[in-house]
């Protein structure tokens, strides 16, 4: 069980990694293309909504890029977290330290 947990994990950072290797036609450079420049409109219409402009492909995917390093950050300090709690819970099981120790105190001798 543990090892599967470990190549389940090893594996989708592995994923993680090679996607960013990978090169996309999104984030590749306009090395002679002239900048892009949107003009805002005149005037609000009047009435009517006002609606920002859309986003550029490739904003749009770093939006995700960064959306997904974060949950992919929480998931991982959440598997260590969990990984600490299960080895309080181990040590604690040992019968070394009472539930009313105080913190600090030697543990008892077996």
């Amino acid at each position: 069980m543990k090892a599967t947990r470990i190549i389940c994990v090893g594996a989708g950072l592995l994923l993680m990694l090679s996607l960013r290797a990978v090169p996309s036609p999104a984030f590749e450079s306009r090395a002679g293309a002239a900048p892009v420049i949107q003009e805002a409109p005149a005037a609000a219409p009047e009435g009517g909504e006002v609606h920002p402009p859309a986003l550029p492909p490739r904003q749009r995917v770093g939006v995700i890029v960064f959306l997904a390093w974060m949950w992919a950050l929480v998931g991982v300090l959440l598997y260590f977290l969990r990984l600490k709690v299960r080895e309080a819970d181990r040590v604690f099981r040992t019968g070394f330290y009472d539930a009313h120790d105080a913190e600090g105190e030697e543990p008892r001798s077996p």
